[in-house]
């Protein structure tokens, strides 16, 4: 029996894209000829569909009956009923969808409004759009909705005869609503397909049921439906559509729908329509129930293989393997258990993890076999995950090949590998090492309802998260992920997603081609993210805010030695995003290429950017919004002739999004900013907003044809650096190598030692050389390296009676005119001893030795400053330190000591003084300047051993030895 001839309602769920300037990738195509709106693309190799939401939402049992559907051509198919309240969701988005049927009539219809008067702005639109073989754009149609009530509009049309695909769009202006309830795309002939015969249940796991059918005359498509029995009638939701053009028989159904998985133990109805391209069948329904999960005994291997296993197999051996995944969704694995896949083999099923491994004693989940292919998991778009493993601690993942890619077919949760927390409280010790992660193709979209930024539970390569039900954790944690030493290769909407994560190391991988941003952390915690290459984000610029990393809310994390290259962008978004993050350090990183800047910080307090070389950024630099007590120095930052600066070329300061708290506090020093070209008149190097305050800039090079005098500097450098060769910086995207040495600044350099000294600096440059404790660093990102005319072979001071003795030997001297030996009372600052001439060259060892007759009482701080016959910069050696007890004046009271907490200085003396600890390697500690009566020092973090304190007042010192303990 078929069904009435009535309008198939396809609702298209869409969140706020740029569709005016959207820019999607596709080879050799400019689809903007005769389309009103600027539509730009860039060039590239994949599609990008508008997704369409399978989560159907209804208000009565009629609606849930309301039968519709979409079907196209050429295996590409969406066909689908998904029913959305009216209003619910606004936007403007891009669907390329495949082409309907050329010669055919369809009509396309849609009901929809703007949110408020147009006030001069273009109406909002719902086209389809059809193209050749050559990807030219040979015809439209298009429905226009420009007042404030819902309008229903149609169109019948003629499919060109030359159609290859076409793309269906729902766009806007930027600054105005429109919404959209419903569009639909519906042929003139009545073929509506009888229902579905023979629906069965062939095979059941635990979160797995196979179905079957026999195939219906004139289906293109098939829509499969689920709800548990428990469920209610209006709870059916759309699980899966087939895409096989009608001539699919099965379905392995192992999905999420609704935030729902399949449960162990559960029956499950569930129902099936077979679709045309103009109506659907009746549905033919079937129950079926999960099995009950057995457990395994711990510490087996079980060995699977794609060709030559069976299910029948005991699984326990590499000669009597398993064939599916079937069996181990049968199992709770327990603390020794492997789960082994045989190298060169491919499975088309997802494989669920169950059970938990034990601290020592993980799962495995890995390879066997001969030869260098991984076993391959490619579940070609139709589960949401390649690899499940909810609610599963002390868990390893290694040496597989992942893939989760349809062309066409998109919707949203969709991963290479889930993971995380779904109803248990807590997860640990998750590993991913050695996995190559080929393309996962998920929604197009972000934001509203359809997940967040920062969220991020769209799809990535990888997603570890608590709450996975969920937008945002709610009280779980997962501790300790690690993730290493793999390929993540085209991955829609992140290449790594980590949620609610206390314990981090993400290093060694590379992530080429992600769609949206590389790697996303939100509410994550302690760790580290090093060496790694993050290569073209936002490569198919289906959304706006793209970043290389975008860290939100999320604190203690070392972000060093990474590569990230060619962020993609239309709006905010830069190559490393700081978003209410706190006490960050990033370091040694090179940037290459961003649309929108290197750095971003919102929100974010007392977080360090230091030694991190940037090439070929647009906009600002570093846009600090509302920034607190952010540290920036030794960077080098080269903006290219084609780069373009909007609102400040530098440093931005201003308010932080949403709350309008300005930037605060902000350290600028040591850093080098240099244009390849003149800039406009108008560009202000720094832009401090009006309520900004506590900025400090000092010794920073900007080098350009500019005219700000960058007042907010307090002692800016203006002349050429002299780098090796700037500009040249280049990244390998197949051997995954870089080079950025051009940055290096060459030996005539007027800032080789011209930096600020910055104490607790990290002690390497970009290079990983050595910075100079004490002394003037260079500026910019590289330390400049010295030739030494000697090798300073040993150098002590040693206490004989009340005088000290300096002992040093060299192993060889060349053009050496001699030492100069300084003397501190507190480490900081220094006086000049005496001054050793050389012995002269030689290239055998040589003694030298000074007695010092007057060594203060407390603390002596010793250093030799090496002096060259010419133009070299000095060389300092390390410091010695020797201590002589001393009576502490009358008024002055240090107490506890020892100790291993707070330390207190205590004095009746009203005059200003300032107190300061040093380690014995004459390294300051602790300092405070400007004390009066008392001053208090918290040692508890500080490792034992044995420090200096140091109270000066004007030019009288007093120092005592202060031993740190451990704590009970």
């Amino acid at each position: 029996m078929k069904l009435p001839k009535s309008w198939m309602f396809l609702v298209l769920i869409f969140a706020q894209l740029s569709a005016f300037g959207q820019r999607e990738r596709i080879t050799n195509h400019d689809f903007s000829a005769g389309i009103s709106g600027a539509i730009s693309y860039r060039p590239g190799s994949a599609w990008n569909e508008f997704d369409f939401e399978r989560n159907e939402r209804h208000t009565n049992d009629s609606e849930a009956e309301n039968n519709v559907s979409l079907w196209c051509r050429d295996n590409k198919v969406y066909a689908g009923k998904d029913h959305l309240g009216i209003g619910q969701y606004h936007g403007r988005g891009q669907s390329i969808i495949p082409c309907p049927e050329p010669g055919t009539q369809y009509t396309l219809r849609a009901r929809a409004r703007m949110a408020s008067g147009l006030s001069g702005e273009e109406p909002g639109e719902v086209a389809i759009l059809f193209y050749d073989a050559n990807g030219i754009n040979i015809h439209s149609e298009i429905l226009q909705f420009s007042n404030t009530t819902y309008q229903e509009k149609n169109k019948s049309f003629i499919v060109p005869a030359n159609t290859v695909w076409s793309t269906v769009w729902v766009r806007k202006k930027e600054t105005v609503d429109f919404y959209t309830d419903w569009v639909s795309l519906k042929a003139s002939t009545d073929d509506t397909p009888d229902a579905v015969s023979n629906f069965t249940v062939s095979e059941v796991g635990s979160t797995r049921v196979l179905l079957n059918w026999t195939p219906v005359a004139n289906a293109r498509a098939y829509k499969i439906e689920r709800k548990a029995v428990s469920e209610g009638y209006s709870h059916w939701k759309t699980i899966f559509i087939s895409l096989e053009n009608g001539a699919a028989s099965s379905f392995l159904d192992t999905r999420e729908s609704g935030n729902k998985i399949l449960q162990a133990n559960t029956s499950y109805n569930y129902r099936i329509s077979a679709l045309s391209d103009y109506g659907i069948s009746p549905t033919t329904q079937l129950t079926a129930s999960t099995l009950a999960r057995s457990s395994s005994p711990g510490n087996t291997t079980y060995y699977i293989d794609a060709s030559t296993g069976n299910d029948n197999n005991s699984g326990t051996s590499s000669n009597s393997p398993w064939k599916s995944f079937i069996n181990i969704d049968k199992l709770n694995l327990a603390p020794g258990d492997k789960v082994l896949l045989r190298k060169g083999e491919r499975w088309e099923e997802p494989l669920h993890i169950h059970g938990s491994g034990a601290s020592g004693n993980s799962i495995v989940i890995g390879s066997y076999g001969s030869g260098g292919q991984r076993p391959e998991i490619n579940v070609g778009g139709l589960a949401h995950a390649a690899i499940q493993m909810f609610d599963v601690s002390y868990i390893k993942v290694e040496d597989l090949e992942i893939s989760n890619y349809h062309p066409f077919f998109r919707e949203l949760f969709k991963f290479g590998i889930h993971a995380g927390a779904w109803e248990n409280s807590s997860v640990t010790d998750l590993e991913f090492d050695n996995l190559y992660i080929n393309k996962v193709r998920g929604s197009a979209v972000r934001g509203g309802n359809l997940g967040s930024i920062s969220g991020g539970e769209l799809c990535a390569g990888i997603r570890v998260a608590t709450d996975i039900r969920g937008t945002q954790p709610l009280g779980s944690t997962i501790y300790n992920v690690s993730i290493t030493n793999s390929l993540l290769w085209e991955v829609e909407q992140h290449g790594i997603q980590l949620i609610g994560v206390d314990g981090i190391t993400i290093s060694n991988n590379k992530i080429n081609k992600p769609g949206y941003i590389s790697l996303l952390t939100n509410y994550v915690k302690n760790g580290t993210i090093d060496n790694n290459y993050f290569i073209k984000s936002g490569y198919y610029m289906t959304m706006a805010d793209n970043a290389g990393l975008d860290i939100y809310r999320s604190d203690n994390l070392i972000i060093e030695n990474n590569v990230i290259y060619r962020v993609y962008n239309d709006r905010s978004g830069q190559s490393i995003n700081l978003d209410e993050c706190d006490n960050n350090i990033v370091q040694y990183n090179f940037l290459r290429d961003s649309d929108s800047g290197s750095f971003v910080l919102n929100s974010a307090h007392d977080n360090i950017i230091r030694y991190n070389v940037s090439e070929g950024f647009n906009d600002e630099w570093v846009r600090n919004l509302g920034g607190v007590g952010t540290k920036i120095y030794n960077n080098t930052a080269f903006a290219r002739s084609t780069n373009h600066a909007l609102k400040g070329f530098f440093v931005r300061n201003d308010e932080a999004i949403g709350t309008q708290t300005p930037a605060t506090n902000t350290q600028v020093y040591n850093n080098i900013l240099v244009s390849e070209s003149p800039l406009a008149e108008n560009i202000d190097l720094i832009y401090e907003q009006a309520s900004t305050t506590g900025s400090m800039f000092s010794h920073n090079v900007y080098f350009g044809n500019f005219t700000d005098e960058v007042v907010e500097d307090s002692n800016p450098f203006f002349d050429d650096p002299k780098m090796e060769n700037p500009g040249s910086g280049t990244v390998n995207e197949v051997f995954y190598t870089y080079q950025a040495a051009g940055y290096k600044l060459k030996g005539d350099s007027p800032y080789n030692t011209s930096g600020m000294e910055i104490m607790d600096n990290g002690g390497f440059d970009f290079q990983g050389n050595n910075l100079p404790n004490p002394g003037m660093p260079s500026s910019g990102a590289f330390q400049q390296d010295l030739v030494l005319p000697i090798e300073l072979m040993d150098f002590t001071a040693e206490a004989k009676g009340r005088t000290v003795l300096l002992k040093w030997l060299t192993s060889w001297e060349f053009n050496n005119y001699g030492f100069e030996l300084q003397h501190s009372a507190d480490g900081r600052d220094w006086q000049i001893l005496s001054f050793i001439e050389s012995k002269g060259d030689s290239d055998a060892v040589q003694g030298y030795t000074y007695t010092h007759s007057l060594p203060l009482a407390g603390g002596n701080f010793y250093r030799l400053k090496q002096i060259d016959f010419g133009s070299a910069e000095p060389v300092f050696s390390a410091i010695r330190t020797v201590y002589f007890e001393d009576e502490l004046l009358n008024d002055i009271a240090v107490f506890p000591n020892p100790t291993g907490g707070q330390l207190n200085i205590s004095s009746d003396n009203d005059d200003f003084f300032s107190c300061s600890l040093t380690d014995l390697s004459g390294k300051l500690v602790l300092v405070k300047d400007k004390v009066q009566n008392d001053c208090q020092f918290d040692l508890s973090a500080l490792p034992e051993g044995i420090y200096i304190l140091t109270l000066k007042n004007d030019n009288e010192f007093i120092s005592k030895q202060i031993s740190v303990i451990g704590q009970d």
